[in-house]
């Protein structure tokens, strides 16, 4: 274990080695009995794992809403709203539960917003045209 003082030594040396510009072995030799190994140890030390350390953790607790959506529904959704407002109003999450009640698969894992919702839009276009055509052939 190390001691106060001991940790006091270090922090000279590394606020040397840091604030000189030619840092030289012989202002900093009395501060260890062996130099060369405590700057070898020194060279492998990753700053940025010691940074975490003092990062505190992050507390994610959060509650996910889960909606399950039917198909009824998410097209009665995009028939009465925009794009837009939908990318604007739902979640990527949302969305791709919108997605899988529609097409009955999940989207792809690169899909964005724009492009799950412009599908949505696309199959409800497909549904008009063909209520249209059966319409014409009564």
């Amino acid at each position: 274990m190390l001691t106060s003082q001991q940790i006091n030594e270090l922090e000279f040396i590394i606020n040397y080695l840091n604030n000189t510009e030619s840092p030289k072995k012989e202002d900093i030799q009395d501060k260890a009995e062996d130099l060369d190994y405590l700057l070898k140890v020194l060279s492998t030390v990753k700053t940025s794992k010691i940074k975490r350390l003092f990062k505190k953790p992050v507390n994610k607790e959060f509650e996910l809403v889960s909606t399950s959506y039917d198909k009824e529904n998410v097209m009665k959704l995009f028939a009465s709203s925009c794009n837009e407002d939908i990318i604007k109003d739902y979640s990527l999450a949302q969305l791709k539960e919108m997605f899988t009640a529609v097409y009955g698969k999940k989207p792809m894992s690169k899909s964005k917003k724009e492009d799950i919702a412009n599908s949505i839009d696309k199959m409800l276009q497909q549904i008009e045209r063909v209520e249209g055509f059966n319409e014409l052939g009564k």
